[in-house]
């Protein structure tokens, strides 16, 4: 058996390992004449050192519908996180690519699969 000790992502990352990442969706903006997400802001989770039941989320990006669904094709969850108070979200349903009639698209789902309404329950902005 041999051992490998890398302290750092990118080593890892250098030498081939694929490292899962977990990130939260809080605001979308979508295409309503086409009825998919167009824009996501998109965070990523990180677990606290205390407890580890609490994650914390970073500033947040805006990134395309298809940069989070070549996340999630590499292997990293993300998933719908919804306000629960001031500064404060919960993680609901999990969000997968669906196979679309010209290129993916992503959706929120639940534990089996299945599509759910929760991506279009977080607050949306418009594009000017």
């Amino acid at each position: 058996m041999v051992m490998l000790f890398v302290n750092d992502e990118q080593s890892l990352i250098a030498i081939g390992w694929k490292i899962m990442s977990y990130y939260g969706i809080t605001k979308i903006s979508w295409d309503k004449s086409h009825g998919f997400v167009k824009q996501v802001i998109l965070h990523k989770m990180s677990r606290n050192t205390e407890d580890s039941r609490i994650f914390g989320l970073d500033a947040g990006t805006k990134l395309p519908y298809y940069e989070v669904a070549s996340l999630i094709d590499k292997g990293n969850h993300v998933y719908v996180m919804l306000n629960d108070g001031p500064g404060s979200y919960k993680a609901d349903d999990g969000v997968g690519v669906m196979p679309g009639y010209q290129e993916e698209y992503i959706e929120s789902v639940d534990e089996a699969g299945n599509p759910t309404g929760a991506l279009f329950d977080l607050p949306a902005w418009i594009e000017k």
